[in-house]
């Protein structure tokens, strides 16, 4: 083919899988282009129909993916094509003059939308969805910040990834937008500190946190979200553009959790594949606050949205999804599914669990040992299997199965099952047994053990700056108790570990996120060290602090009654005054020695809460996280509290602990104890602190 020639659509469909790749080299995205042909996935796919794909070659594969779920009715769906058909001959595109097809599809979106929500604007993509979200929010308010949870993905304009908790998609744009806030996925106290000084405009959150790696948030969590925002006049959004239009069986997936957003941001799938087609609905309150008259009404607008074609092709998805009832397929097909990934997962250990709504489903993996870090990665780079295991099982569902699959954006060991929602139960089977031989394959011809507990490779400790046996000295030096038998941890399991000790406002942001392994807390408070920067190494010393760590000391605190423990079971350490206010409430309350090991056995092994004189440890049944409520001391009496939370690493604690008794019997700890005998207390120690800042 020459380079000069000028090429028509016949040439086009025309062009092998050479001549394709060279022209993506020469005229698209040549890094794509090249991680494609490198894997030998440059495929040249001609055909699509349903649930299937054809290549040039004639090789038929079963499309998982869906075109990032965006094909609930599968490639090319007739009736989507007859209703563009019956729309030739209209004006594709009058801006601003109205359009027949705009108001009846509004209409229909009116009709099935929860509660008053009735005001549409039409765009072409998800992203710009969310920045019409955004713009209405902060028209609407009159308030700048924009609240959005870390892991979830919105879009790629810069809008969208202002509020997206993607580092690797935001870092090269930056700065993007001010004033834009992340908290933790599923954390409503977390939420309600940001909110509570109330300058915040919106909270963008998706019902399920796809890109994150499927995350379900835990039950009652968007309900308490409504209830939080309206309590401080904050907009919320709910981006459906993953999950609605049936995909988690339910016309939008917020009305499983009975909750009715301010503004939904609509599913990609609106277009049903064909036409590019995405907006939001709001309520007509707010579409009157911040666009209800002739001066602000054409203050945000899309150059093609609300084409004939477009608006056409929406109207028949709407039906097709009610008529084919595609909501009750996607429950009875995912709950069907689920069920088979479950039973996989249970007798593979390179599954770690399996969650999903509907036909939204995500496979977990788990790290693998080191014999499969080898036949995924070659002997010669197996430090890298972890990262590459989710893409390994793509590519071979890929090549040895003709299975398309994904994972997810910000978690790469989750695959992501979005596939059309009129999948076959038979193509279901096909999908399982195939992930199963996938599996078995990267173990190798025997089944690996067991991933056993086992100290990460670097191990993440922080601790509070409370005086002896807590103590630190200088930058990227520790010491203390607690420090120094993790030390000896480290030292006899060849591992690194790095401490992070500073005040907990400084801890708390890479609590939430995530970030470290362990927290050590002596429950002391201490007035020396609130401004003394965070001792931690990079990159932990570079992260955020989180805007409702900096409140005003005279703001009111968050106030959680205890009466909540009623039941529970919690492990007190020198707390008279808290004890007795939990015997109060009904709670079992655990007395426990004043150590470290006494309060690290409680505190991960044997009660709900743990209590630390001005401390109060909670569970909040979430999958990944664990919180503490710190007892507000001013007046105790009125019982408020503030939160911190930080990783669940149960397995990681029981060979923790199983290290620890081996220290306890060579009388290591003893050892430590006695070195620490010679601190006389405070007074001392705030001389080493004037000579460091000094």
């Amino acid at each position: 083919m020459s380079s000069n020639k000028f090429l028509t659509v016949a040439d086009a469909l025309n062009l092998n899988r050479k001549q394709t790749l060279d022209l993506y080299r020469e005229h698209v995205n040549s890094g794509l282009a090249d991680m494609l042909a490198a894997t030998d996935l440059d495929l040249n796919f001609v055909q699509a129909e349903g649930a299937l794909v054809w290549d040039d070659e004639g090789k038929e594969y079963l499309d998982l993916d869906a075109g990032d779920g965006t094909l609930n009715l599968g490639h090319n769906p007739p009736a989507v094509y007859d209703a563009i058909n019956k729309v030739k001959g209209s004006p594709v595109l009058l801006q601003p003059y109205l359009s027949r097809l705009t108001a009846a599809l509004a209409h229909n979106l009116a009709l099935m939308a929860p509660g008053e929500l009735k005001h549409c604007f039409f765009c072409n993509s998800s992203s710009e969805a969310v920045e019409a979200a955004l713009k209405l929010a902060r028209a609407a308010t009159g308030r700048k910040r924009m609240v959005y949870c870390d892991g979830a993905m919105h879009g790629y304009t810069m809008g969208a990834l202002s509020v997206s908790g993607a580092d690797f998609y935001c870092r090269p744009f930056a700065p993007l937008l001010p004033e834009c806030q992340k908290i933790p996925y599923g954390d409503t106290i977390a939420l309600e500190m940001v909110l509570r000084d109330e300058q915040a405009a919106c909270f963008i959150v998706e019902p399920i946190l796809v890109e994150g790696g499927v995350i379900i948030p835990g039950k009652g969590y968007l309900q308490k979200v409504r209830e939080i925002c309206n309590r401080y006049g904050t907009l919320l959004i709910v981006d459906e553009s993953k999950t609605g239009l049936g995909r988690c069986g339910s016309v939008f997936a917020c009305t499983l959790a009975e909750t009715i957003p301010d503004i939904i941001c609509l599913p990609r799938f609106l277009g049903g594949g064909v036409i590019p087609v995405s907006g939001i609905i709001t309520t007509a309150e707010l579409w009157k606050r911040a666009y209800g008259d002739s001066e602000k009404c054409l203050l945000h607008n899309s150059s093609f949205g609300g084409n004939a074609l477009a608006m056409a092709a929406a109207l028949t998805v709407l039906n097709e999804t009610i008529e084919q009832e595609l909501s009750l397929q996607a429950q009875e097909k995912g709950a069907y599914l689920l069920q088979k990934l479950e039973e996989l997962a249970a007798e593979n250990s390179l599954v770690r669990e399996v969650r999903g709504e509907g036909l939204l489903i995500g496979i977990e993996l788990n790290p693998p040992v080191d014999n499969v870090r080898q036949n995924i990665a070659g002997k010669q780079d197996a430090g890298r299997g972890d990262e590459q295991l989710a893409s390994q099982v793509v590519k071979d569902l890929l090549k040895r199965h003709r299975i398309i699959c994904s994972y997810t954006r910000n978690n790469p060991l989750v695959l992501r099952v979005t596939p059309s929602l009129k999948i076959t139960y038979e193509q279901m089977d096909m999908f399982v047994e195939a992930l199963q031989d996938t599996l078995e394959k990267l173990l190798g011809s025997a089944e690996a053990p067991a991933v056993q507990p086992a100290l990460p490779a670097v191990f993440i400790v922080a601790h509070d700056d409370a005086f002896p046996p807590w103590v630190f000295l200088q930058e990227g030096v520790s010491a203390g108790i607690g420090v120094d038998i993790f030390t000896e941890l480290a030292r006899r399991n060849n591992i690194t570990i790095k401490f992070i000790g500073a005040t907990w406002s400084s801890i708390f942001p890479l609590v939430t996120n995530k970030q470290i392994d362990l927290i050590l807390n002596a429950g002391w408070p201490n007035p020396y060290l609130d401004d003394f920067p965070i001792i931690a190494s990079e990159p932990y010393a570079q992260f955020e602090s989180h805007l409702f760590m900096k409140r005003d000391p005279s703001e009111p605190k968050i106030t959680i009654s205890l009466e909540e423990l009623e039941g529970k079971r919690i492990g007190v350490q020198r707390a008279s005054i808290v004890a007795s206010l939990l015997k109060k409430t009904g709670a079992e309350v655990v007395e426990y020695d004043n150590d470290t090991l006494s309060f690290l056995d409680h505190f991960w092994n044997k009660t709900d809460y743990v209590a630390a004189e001005k401390m109060v440890g909670l569970n909040l049944n979430q999958t990944f996280f664990q919180g503490c409520f710190q007892i507000v001391s001013e007046p105790i009496c009125q019982q408020q509290v503030v939160c911190l939370t930080h990783k669940d690493n149960s397995a990681l604690m029981a060979k923790i602990n199983e290290e620890i008794e081996s220290l306890k019997k060579e009388q290591i700890i003893k050892q430590i104890y006695e070195k620490y005998n010679r601190y006389s207390g405070p007074r001392r120690l705030e001389a080493k602190i004037r000579a460091i800042k000094g």
